[in-house]
């Protein structure tokens, strides 16, 4: 060892005795001591590497090539595990760690080979788990290996061959091959140049068949379904086609490119270094029919070069593949860190390229394609809202008038925005709005109060300020908006009690009653005994209509006093409802009380499903009743549907997580008492049996409740849109028809892991052949997402 790297060790080791000139064999006592110690700053150097220094990275990586390779004899395992981390957990740093790799493969043939194959193991993990996004990040670093002699060409050369061999399987989703293709295209950036030098005709070979897939491959089917806007003269590709592209250009420029940070190339001596072969082939897992593929993707573009100023960064052509790399980096940063939303706006800050960028723009614009991702975005959509405002509080200077300016533009592409995405954008704005004391350019926007009322900038405004109210109050609306506002400011959240009127009726006067009696605290009794004093032709009808006026008035103080006093008067509201009418009657008074107050109408209809005194069906019922479809263009019906749709998801979510427990315990008990030798099942496993039967009995219920609920939910979608299509030929235009065609779209790609399963049911009872035929051209379109049966098939 060199006296540079020793006194390099020194400066990294506190305690010389822990440096690299102790003792060689089994640690001393005094040793095994330290071992925590020298493993824990062995991990805060190696994954640190990288980060901003006073000395040059490729210094550092000697350096620490050095310090590491002194702690070999005594750290191998635990370096192995390192590196092997720092592969799955900083994918931005990949080329760093493969010069890391690369000087200590030099040094330890041995070694490298360990660390490789230690690598390669959890590539074989991640496709068995099924964790794509994982197997991404780890064929890229394999790939990497190349370009520093760890790993042979012809090696990484037959790893692509084995993915894609998928391709040629039979009968398999084409989601499956997708995702196959994707892994290998996503690492030709790293491995492309070392693969025409060395093995040109082989990977030529490969880069044919890849085209001869992707000119196969079926995306009409299913592209439009996926689209953030309608209009044909917004550009939106098939992801996965982007990237071919990508790579098209990129192996014309001769695998160059100028935004790779490759310290490898200072370092000469790498040459030196024998690669290694990948320990086996590997062995990919079988197609499943239970496995939910990646769906594919469309592309996501918002600003066009003359958006980024030319102080920024040069913009980056949507056709190079500097574009992906960026836009994968930033996406990479979010799914490794989105739990923690401070660290993500730090990382997402910190990104470091060798071209400069426009990464605030880039940031911005990949937050917005996670986030209007159709059906679903990855992560809560609450997650997306709380990392944008980090990212301005950490970037005050520039990042909010990039946000600002993709808001105007986003605002100006709305009349050919999907429904559900123009739902996300109101949402983020209102809580961004929240968290920045509400200031905008609003009289940039006053032209909406001269619009329709169905207009989509009409709607996205009046939506978004009454999800702005339920963050401040209605006033405080009225004192920052100019008063141009104030016609489409939603009204003051007065309830309408139809009993609270002068004069004497029986229902009035038991109203009151009740009213006083409930406030008093009187028994159940005595209020069954008052509105049993109502008589009349429609007296079942007429003391339910009493009663849940009543109770919706005894709780219209807060949120608390009307969960208070649904839970109060349960009791006696399920011995008044026996009917579906009269859970239709139910909702529609909680409509009727609280029409403008939607935020509460929906909360206490969900607290009503759960009680057990509403049911889907009579939410569904309430939901496409004529006096809710005027508002069909508005959030706040299909928030009701949503979350009524989740609660019964919910619900046999956990039946199906008891009933695999109580199976369990099952098993568990029978074991027990073979061991124990009876002769007959111990109450303990005769009781745990009944339970698994009767679990049984409850999910077979609750499925068929989903079936029914989806059944019935898309047969009034066609009934209604069939119904105003026939009332107007120009329907079909109208706003009103596209958000009711979108949001069957939404329901049913958004919850397809649960429509798969009827698809046949809705062919041949809901999408027959006499449903309009453009009604049928979204249902097909939903129908190739939801059942993820893009097959591949040879022309």
């Amino acid at each position: 060892m060199s006296d540079r790297a020793r006194g390099k060790t020194k400066h990294f080791f506190a305690n010389e005795d822990d440096g690299p000139d102790r003792k060689r064999g089994r640690p001393s006592t005094e040793d095994r001591s330290a071992v925590p110690v020298i493993e824990n700053r062995l991990q805060s150097l190696i994954t640190r590497v990288g980060e901003k220094s006073t000395s040059s990275l490729e210094s550092n990586l000697e350096t620490l090539a050095a310090v590491v390779e002194a702690d070999l004899p005594l750290y191998k395992h635990k370096i192995v595990s390192i590196i092997a981390d720092c592969a799955k957990e900083h994918p931005e740093k990949v080329c760093i760690y493969t010069t890391l790799l690369g000087l200590l493969n030099c040094r330890d043939f041995r070694f490298g080979g360990e660390c490789v194959e230690k690598i390669f193991g959890n590539l074989k993990q991640a496709f068995v788990r099924h964790d794509y996004c994982l197997a991404k990040t780890l064929t890229r670093f394999l790939s990497d290996l190349v370009n520093t002699h760890v790993v042979q060409p012809a090696a990484i050369l037959s790893l692509y061959e084995s993915l894609l061999s998928v391709t040629m399987e039979q009968r398999i989703p084409q989601a499956r091959s997708d995702i196959f293709v994707s892994v290998i295209l996503t690492s030709l950036p790293w491995s492309g140049s070392e693969l025409t030098e060395r093995k040109g005709r082989d990977f030529d070979r490969l880069l044919d068949n890849i085209d001869h897939y992707m000119r196969k491959r079926n995306v009409d089917k299913y592209i439009d379904c996926l689209k953030v806007w309608s209009s044909p003269s917004i550009p939106q590709e098939d992801m996965l086609d982007v990237l071919w592209g990508q790579i098209q250009v990129l192996k014309r420029f001769r695998w160059q490119e100028k935004y790779t940070v490759r310290p490898y190339l200072a370092f000469t001596k790498l040459n030196d270094g024998l690669p290694h072969t990948l320990p086996q082939s590997l062995l990919l897992p079988a197609h499943d029919e239970d496995v939910h593929y990646p769906q594919p993707e469309v592309d996501f573009r918002l600003f066009e070069d003359e958006d980024i100023p030319q102080e920024s960064a040069r913009p980056l052509a949507r056709n190079t593949i500097e574009r992906y790399l960026t836009e994968d980096l930033i996406h990479n940063t979010i799914h490794l860190h989105f739990l923690d939303r401070k660290e993500c706006a730090k990382r997402l800050l910190g990104l470091q390229t060798r071209a400069k960028v426009p990464l605030e723009y880039m940031i911005v614009e990949a937050v917005f394609a996670q986030l209007f991702h159709l059906p679903c975005p990855p992560h809560l959509p609450l997650f997306y809202s709380c990392l944008l405002v980090e990212i301005c509080k950490l970037n005050p200077e520039t990042f909010p008038q990039v946000l600002a300016q993709a808001t105007v533009l986003l605002y100006g592409r709305l009349d050919s925005m999907n429904i559900t995405c123009m739902d996300r954008f109101s949402t983020w704005f209102s809580y961004h709005l929240s968290n920045f004391q509400y200031s905008w350019g609003w009289d940039d926007w006053k032209e909406v109060v001269e619009m329709d009322e169905t207009e989509p900038k009409r709607l996205f405004v009046t939506d978004m300020l009454e999800k702005v109210m339920r963050f401040s109050y209605r006033d405080h609306l009225v004192d920052i908006l100019p008063k141009e506002y104030q016609a489409i400011i939603p009204p003051e959240t007065i309830p309408k009690y139809k009993y609270d009127k002068e004069g004497s009726s029986p229902a009035i006067d038991t109203a009151r009653t009740l009213v006083n009696a409930i406030r008093d605290k009187g028994k159940d009794s005595d209020l069954e005994s008052s509105l049993n004093k109502i008589d009349g032709t429609s007296e079942a009808h007429l003391k339910l209509d009493v009663f849940s006026q009543v109770m919706l008035q005894v709780g219209s103080q807060s949120f608390s006093h009307s969960y208070g006093a649904v839970a109060r008067l349960r009791p006696l509201l399920k011995k008044l409802i026996q009917t579906d009418e009269d859970r239709a009657i139910l909702l529609r008074n909680v409509g009727e009380f609280w029409g403008n107050h939607h935020q509460l109408m929906t909360v206490l209809i969900e607290k009503l499903i759960r009680a057990g005194v509403a049911d889907s069906k009579a939410a569904i019922t309430f939901l496409f009743s004529p006096s809710i479809q005027t508002s069909f263009c508005s959030f706040y019906p299909w928030e009701i549907l949503e979350q009524t749709v989740k609660s019964l998801i919910m619900l046999a979510d956990r039946l199906h997580t008891r009933l695999s427990d109580a199976k369990r315990d099952l098993r568990r008990s029978k074991d027990t008492d073979s061991q124990n030798a009876l002769d007959m099942e111990s109450d303990k496993t005769l009781q745990l049996g009944k339970e698994v039967e009767k679990l049984h009995i409850e999910v077979d219920e609750a499925n068929e409740n989903i079936k029914r609920l989806f059944l019935l939910l898309f047969q009034r979608f066609v009934l209604v849109i069939q119904e105003h299509m026939e009332e107007d030929r120009k329907a079909s235009s109208t706003v009103w028809v596209r958000c009711c065609l979108e949001r069957m779209q939404q329901m049913l790609t958004g919850h397809r892991e649960h429509v798969e399963k009827y698809l046949r049911s809705l062919d041949n009872l809901i999408f027959t052949d006499d449903v309009d035929r453009r009604i049928l051209a979204v249902y097909k379109q939903c129908k190739a997402v939801v059942a993820c049966r893009f097959v591949y098939r040879d022309a």
